[in-house]
């Protein structure tokens, strides 16, 4: 019996790690306001090289092992779409089926059997905004001084730099708090010791709070600039992934502004995130600027301390280890368009 167990273990290892992209699956997509993918896409360079780069990490993909718990994740699991919404300089991030899934979870996975790390670049959107207007920002923009939950913070100025409508943002912060409340999620850590109100009179003091702190860049709130920033991430992350195919000859698992790697190849993934610093804002004619990025991993490994010898511009961060009953739960569980729908239905309902 144990025989017959570990063959078919090890065939349902071979079959997950066979299962491809359905050759049909479009590697890029263009949306309109409503999220349907125009039929023909429009020509472009840009869509030229996007279709060849994502066939080549395909490809890469399948050199590779992924797993969890000694389960084999699928490559498919990892594999990428670009989406751009009415043209192609407006969005264009890459989604997977992974990348629902929890800092924990993804922090638990293997690659070909060694520990990865996660590289999270810190207040991304706030920091190019100070860096187009030229000014030195804060540290932490979502840091009120206590007045209200950093993750509330966050939440209010991904609202305010995605809303194009004029006035306050209060229905559209009130609409988001009234939504966490209804889906019964438990609420964040941070909250806690918090007295968090839906009511107009505690949202417009958030708003303002942030206006008031982030003076420099508060023109370009309420302005629809989101897409605009997600596009230009999503340069960032294009050329984080060409510099780890060609330059490391690696795989790097890009979630959005964080990029999940093996432990060894994080200096390789450094590297690649300076170079694409370098490489965007030469081309967007915007002041070079040095990321401020943060390290996470779970399996603290002498490999992992290696790699960040004389590194002093990241900051290091080891998060708790995850219960197995808690990693198996989420195994069963797949991802959709949640990311996008995350990234383009930020506004309230009317």
């Amino acid at each position: 019996m144990n025989s017959d167990w570990s063959v078919d273990k090890s065939f349902d290892r071979e079959v997950r790690k066979a299962i491809k992209r359905n050759v049909d699956s479009p590697l890029l997509e263009v949306r309109n306001d409503e999220g349907v993918a125009k039929q023909r896409l429009p020509a472009s360079p840009e869509k030229d090289l996007t279709i060849k780069r994502l066939k080549a990490y395909d490809n890469r993909l399948s050199d590779h092992e992924f797993t969890i718990l000694g389960s084999v994740i699928s490559p498919y699991d990892f594999s990428l779409t670009r989406i751009y919404k009415n043209n192609y300089t407006a969005g264009g991030r890459y989604y997977s089926a992974f990348q629902g899934k929890s800092s924990q979870f993804r922090l638990s996975i293997q690659i070909d059997g060694e520990p990865v790390a996660e590289v999270d670049y810190k207040a991304l959107h706030p920091k190019l905004l100070y860096q187009l207007v030229g000014v030195e920002g804060p540290d932490d923009p979502y840091d009120t001084g206590g007045r209200y939950p950093r993750s509330v913070a966050k939440k209010a100025f991904q609202i305010l730099i995605n809303r194009s409508k004029e006035g306050l943002a209060t229905d559209s912060l009130r609409y988001w708090l009234n939504r966490h409340r209804a889906k019964g999620k438990s609420d964040p850590h941070d909250w806690e010791g918090y007295d968090i109100r839906v009511t107009n009179k505690w949202c417009e003091g958030l708003e303002s709070t942030l206006r008031d702190q982030l003076s420099p860049v508060a023109h370009f709130f309420n302005q629809g600039v989101g897409l605009q920033l997600q596009h230009y991430d999503s340069m960032l992350v294009s050329h984080v992934i060409d510099y780890m195919q060609v330059k490391a000859e690696s795989i790097v698992i890009p979630i959005h502004d964080s990029f999940l790697v093996k432990q060894s190849d994080i200096k390789n993934v450094l590297e690649a995130i300076r170079y694409a610093e370098i490489v965007a804002s030469k081309e967007q004619g915007i002041t070079h600027r040095e990321p401020l990025l943060e390290i996470e991993v779970i399996n603290h490994t002498k490999i992992y301390e290696q790699q960040l010898e004389n590194e002093e511009s990241s900051i290091k961060s080891i998060q708790s280890e995850p219960l197995k009953e808690d990693l198996e739960q989420e195994m069963m569980v797949h991802g959709g368009d949640e990311q996008y729908l995350i990234d383009h239905q930020i506004e309230e309902q009317e």
